[in-house]
């Protein structure tokens, strides 16, 4: 959802988080139109892509451990989060 705010601009994702403030919790059309938003804008495709770059930063920041079994765990830990499909 941020991604696809950040995307939309402010006219929208005003619009849409007026919407979701207004609208009672079990109305249907809440859900569909959220998910509606956030595939328009790419959301999803926006937070994956930040997910990798997150990912890579933390195994970056690894390389400054001597190599070890505990080392490669949070790598693989890591690639495993970073290489997740929403």
């Amino acid at each position: 959802m941020i991604c696809a705010l950040n995307t939309a601009g402010k006219e929208m994702g005003n619009s849409i988080l007026s919407f979701i403030k207004e609208t009672l919790e079990g109305d249907p059309s809440l859900v569909q139109r959220t998910f509606a938003f956030v595939d328009e804008y790419d959301g999803v495709g926006c937070a994956q892509s930040v997910l990798r770059e997150h990912s890579g930063k933390a195994i970056e920041a690894l390389s400054i451990l001597e190599d070890s079994v505990y080392k490669f765990e949070l790598e693989r830990v890591a690639r495993y989060v970073g290489e997740r499909i929403i």
